[in-house]
């Protein structure tokens, strides 16, 4: 017996691992809590967020590996895994190394200790390949506040015709090849598939609020990546846009400014470049 509680919780027994899903529908798109798979390279090393409610910051909290039924607690530090604690972001991160699949490969879970109870709040199956199927070129980008930031996510041959998304791990937020987003007013994200095997998200507008961990995806497979978002640096100069409320027939806006709310028909180069007034 299980159930969803708020903020993505899947609360059961530990024997029963496995058997419940939570499937949570937030923003643009959703992603089942446990249908994916990580894929990362024979030898190399990868970090995972796992998010929790504010209110279990004093619980505790650790990883568990449904293959050897071992659990780590957070602010523990070894040779190959690091489970960390960061209380101010509502999560910790497992930062596993030198991975090989004939250790590594299994079913996984983030879990909090609540009153002799144990909810998940996340569930993933790491798969260890000497070519992930899904792989970025860098897990760690950074930018500062209104400037845009890009993201190359690569996947193998076999994913050619599986759905390419961009998702945020603490909303459950997702963004599909394809589509145009505006996320907020002077914010949007675009993911465009080149075909041969890789896909680049493209992040414009940043706000501090855009940091955080998301991951690329094809089909089922995914990849972690970390987004910091600075401040603008001293002297910076860029214009806040306001909301543009767009259809193909009109444009309605309180001051002449950059537009990049816009129909789908036009690319985000014509956006920007596109004045609209009253």
């Amino acid at each position: 017996m299980c159930f969803c509680e708020d903020y993505l919780l899947l609360t059961l027994n530990m024997k029963k691992v496995g058997q419940c899903v939570c499937v949570v529908c937030l923003g643009v798109e959703c992603y089942s809590s446990g249908s994916y798979n990580l894929t990362v390279k024979t030898g190399g090393s990868v970090t995972i967020p796992c998010y929790y409610d504010g209110k279990y910051t004093h619980q505790k909290k650790y990883w568990y590996s449904e293959a050897d039924k071992s659990s780590t607690y957070t602010n523990t530090t070894e040779e190959n895994l690091s489970v960390i604690d960061h209380p101010d972001q509502n999560l910790f991160t497992v930062t596993m190394r030198n991975l090989q699949s004939t250790k590594h490969d299994g079913r996984y879970y983030c879990a909090v200790k609540i009153e002799g109870n144990v909810t998940v709040t996340y569930g993933l199956y790491l798969q260890v390949q000497s070519a992930p199927d899904v792989s970025v070129v860098n897990s760690s980008v950074s930018g500062h506040e209104g400037g845009d930031i890009s993201v190359q996510c690569f996947y193998s041959s076999g994913y050619k015709n599986k759905t390419k998304q961009w998702c945020r791990y603490k909303d459950k937020r997702c963004y599909t090849v394809g589509k145009i987003i505006n996320i907020s007013q002077n914010s949007s994200v675009q993911i465009s598939d080149d075909g041969r095997r890789s896909f680049t998200v493209l992040m414009t507008g940043l706000r501090l609020t855009d940091s955080g961990w998301y991951f690329c995806s094809a089909g089922e497979a995914l990849n972690p990546v970390q987004l910091t978002v600075n401040e603008a640096e001293p002297g910076t100069n860029f214009s806040i846009i306001h909301k543009c409320f767009a259809t193909t027939y009109e444009i309605k806006q309180t001051n002449f400014v950059i537009f990049n709310c816009c129909p789908q028909a036009l690319s985000v180069t014509q956006c920007k470049n596109l004045i609209c007034s009253l």
